[in-house]
């Protein structure tokens, strides 16, 4: 991970005409641990589209191209763009549970509860149970 980042860094600092940009070893190594500390939860492919913006010109870095910069539109991506992701992968999750859930139909009329084969087991090993503590 540390050194994909790092050649990573190396690559875009000579992609992006900027200016002022980061040119040393310690420089790119510095920018490694900020990353890695300021944003520890975005992914390799969410770095990689920032760094993309930046070399494709989709982000300006306006003739500089340091830490800063490269921390502040990752933190800006996480905000916005992982998020969001991230939320739409937990509905996405929280669905596929509550799909195995009994369900009760909405409509009076026809009241029913939908029970899985899985609920049934659930069902009857707990009344199982019950009856084994009932009868002692």
């Amino acid at each position: 991970l540390k050194k994909w980042l790092f050649l990573r860094i190396v690559a875009l600092s000579e992609t992006v005409d900027a200016g002022k940009r980061l040119q040393s070893q310690g420089e790119y190594q510095k920018a490694v641990d900020e990353i890695l500390f300021r944003v520890p939860t975005l992914t390799l492919e969410e770095i990689e589209i920032v760094f993309r913006r930046f070399e494709s010109g989709e982000i300006e870095c306006y003739n500089r191209l340091k830490i800063p910069e490269i921390i502040k539109h990752l933190i800006a991506y996480d905000a916005e763009e992982a998020q969001r992701v991230r939320e739409y992968r937990i509905r996405e999750t929280q669905h596929q549970y509550e799909s195995d859930l009994p369900r009760v139909s909405k409509s009076k009329e026809d009241s029913f509860l939908c029970l899985s084969e899985t609920d049934l087991l659930t069902l009857d090993a707990a009344q199982k149970r019950y009856d084994s503590k009932k009868s002692t």
